[in-house]
C-alpha cells in the first residue's frame, strides 16, 4: 500500500489523536506527505514502513514511534519541531535513516532502545533539546557512516548506555553539542574507525562513565578534543 501526496503540499493532519498508526504486519510506503498533529503524527507496530520526501512536524508529543520489530526506512525526509523526541524506536524495531534531518525536536532526536538497531547514513541530527542526538540504550545498536553530521543537540552528540554499542566510520561528525561528543555509560562499548571528526563539543570528545564501558579509536587525526574514561 501507498500512501502519495500528488500535490507539494499534500499533508495529513488530525486534530485529536495520531494522524497515521500502521499495525498488523502491514507493508506500508508513504511518499511526498506532510504529516502533523498534537499527537504523534506516525505510529507504528509490528509493521514494515517506508517513508520518502516526508515532512514530520509539529506535534506536541513525539514525531514518530515504532515499536514490536517494526521496520523504518527513512530517506530524503525531515522529522522536526516535534514537542517529543523525533524519532523512537523500541522492542525489537529498526531504523535506516537516509539522506534525512532529524531536527529541532524537543527532546531526543533518534532514540533506540529495548534490543532495537539502525543505520544512519549521510544525515543530519542537529539542534534537538533536552537530550542527546542519538541515544542508543537496552541492549541496543546503531552504526553511523557517510556524511552523517550530529551536531548542536543540547547534551550529548551520542549517548550509548546499558549493555549497547555504537559504531562510528569515517566522513562522520560529531561537533558542538551542549555536553560530550560521545557519551558511554553502564557497559556501552563504542568503535570508531577513521577520521571521524570529533570537536567544538562543550565537554570531551568520549567521555566513558563506568569501568565496564569501553571505546576502540583507529584513528585520532579529526579528533580535537580529550577522551575521559573514570571508573577504572
Amino acid at each position: 500500500v501507498t500512501l502519495l501526496g500528488v500535490t507539494g503540499n499534500a499533508a495529513i493532519s488530525s486534530t485529536t489523536d495520531t494522524s497515521v498508526f500502521i499495525f498488523g504486519g502491514q507493508r506500508i510506503r508513504i511518499e511526498n506527505l506532510t504529516l502533523s498533529g498534537p499527537e504523534i503524527p506516525l505510529s507504528v507496530d509490528s509493521s514494515y514502513v517506508t517513508l520518502v520526501d516526508v515532512t514530520v512536524e509539529g506535534s506536541n508529543d513525539n514525531g514518530i514511534d515504532a515499536v514490536d520489530g517494526s521496520h523504518l526506512n527513512i530517506e530524503d525526509s525531515r522529522i522536526r519541531d516535534n514537542g517529543g523526541a523525533g524519532i523512537i524506536i523500541e522492542k525489537g524495531g529498526t531504523l535506516d535513516l537516509d539522506d534525512s534531518v532529524v531536527s529541532g525536536n524537543a527532546r531526543t532526536g533518534v532514540a533506540l532502545s529495548k534490543n532495537s538497531s539502525s543505520v544512519i547514513t549521510n544525515s543530519q541530527i542537529s539542534g534537538n533539546l533536552n537530550g542527546p542526538g542519538l541515544s542508543v540504550s537496552e541492549s541496543s545498536s546503531a552504526k553511523i557512516q557517510g556524511e552523517t553530521l550530529i551536531s548542536g543537540n543540547e547534551r550529548s552528540g551520542i549517548d550509548v548506555a546499558l549493555h549497547s554499542a555504537v559504531r562510528v566510520f569515517s566522513t562522520t561528525e560529531v561537533s558542538g553539542n551542549g555536553e560530550s561528543g560521545l557519551f558511554l555509560a553502564k557497559d556501552a562499548g563504542s568503535e570508531i574507525i577513521g577520521p571521524v571528526v570529533i570537536s567544538g563539543n562543550a565537554d570531551a570528545a568520549v567521555r566513558c562513565d563506568d569501568a565496564e564501558s569501553s571505546i576502540s579509536i583507529q584513528d585520532y587525526s579529526n579528533i580535537n578534543q580529550a577522551v575521559f574514561c573514570t571508573g577504572f
